[in-house]
């Protein structure tokens, strides 16, 4: 299944991103972040909601989100103080 919002295309069963035909790397864990929020959309998921989907069973530290929020925003250009996605 593809899905495609902006310049950018997620294709899941690939489980791959990509840009103008381009695909952008990312680790696992970001692509199941990807996955989740795109599945989500519109919805907002809570920190909690998305640390219990993630990371089912484990304890990580918040600060393994943040990390995994970032190298989203890396790869789709995004910017947290004027976020488009």
């Amino acid at each position: 299944m593809r899905l495609y919002f902006g310049e950018f295309c997620f294709d899941a069963d690939r489980r791959e991103l990509s840009r103008a035909g381009a695909v952008i790397h990312l680790t696992p864990k970001a692509v199941d972040l990807l996955r989740l929020l795109l599945d989500a959309r519109p919805k907002i998921i809570r920190k909690e909601e998305i640390q219990q989907q993630i990371w089912p069973d484990t304890f990580v530290e918040e600060a393994n989100l943040s990390v995994h929020i970032s190298e989203l925003r890396s790869a789709l250009r995004d910017d947290s103080k004027e976020p488009r996605f």
